[in-house]
Parts: C-alpha cells; sequence; structure tokens
C-alpha cells in the first residue's frame, strides 16, 4: 500500500482496516450460527414488513407476505380495514393480552417465530 508523505487516503485506510479485522471470528455470528454452519457465519432474519401493504387489511397483508415466501413479518404501523378507515395494528396504550392476539394472528406454518421479537406461536 503505498503511502504518499506518510498519509493514507481514505479509501487506502478503509482497505487496510477492512483487511486488519477480516480474520478475527465474530462473536455474533459464533452465537448465531445453527448446527452445520460454518463457525463464524451469521445467520440473518430477512423479514418483509407489513407497511408496505398498509393500504390494505391487515390479513391481506400477511397472506401476500407469506406468498412471497417470507418465513419471518415485521408489523407496520396501521393498515386500511376498510376504505377510508385507517386502524393501527396495535395501538400504544393496547394491553399485553392485544399483543400476544396479533402475535397468534402471524403465526402459520409458513411464519416462523422471530428470535429477535421474541413472540412465541
Amino acid at each position: 500500500m503505498p503511502v504518499r508523505d506518510g498519509v493514507l487516503s481514505r479509501r487506502e485506510w478503509l482497505a487496510a482496516a477492512a483487511a486488519a479485522v477480516a480474520p478475527l471470528p465474530s462473536a455474533v455470528g459464533a452465537q448465531q450460527a445453527g448446527p452445520g454452519a460454518r463457525p463464524g457465519a451469521t445467520r440473518f432474519q430477512i423479514a418483509c414488513m407489513t407497511y408496505v401493504y398498509r393500504a390494505f387489511p391487515l390479513q391481506r397483508s400477511l397472506e401476500r407476505i407469506a406468498k412471497a415466501g417470507y418465513r419471518f413479518v415485521a408489523w407496520g404501523t396501521e393498515h386500511e380495514e376498510e376504505p377510508g378507515r385507517r386502524v393501527p395494528v396495535l395501538a400504544p396504550s393496547a394491553p399485553a393480552a392485544e399483543a400476544a392476539r396479533l402475535a397468534r394472528r402471524c403465526c402459520s406454518p409458513r411464519f416462523t417465530r422471530s428470535t429477535r421479537t421474541g413472540w412465541r406461536c
């Protein structure tokens, strides 16, 4: 790596920093790797958020997301359950039982419990 006047360019510094940490094991990857995975491999949970379908009822959003092949779902803030009537997916003042009911609604053979949100089917 050429050093001009004792100063590295930003690009040269980033390349050197990346090369220095690349061989180090990833603590996060080691914790999340499942059986048969390479040591240090990170397993990501790719989800689709219902927000992109906010113009439709929540149930339709869940069906479309599952049909698209996603195993994980993230809730948007509100959905249009009827034309002109937006309804919060989960109101800020909702009791825990309502959150559990919403989680069960998202449970199907197509969706898997997310370890990040921690809800159980």
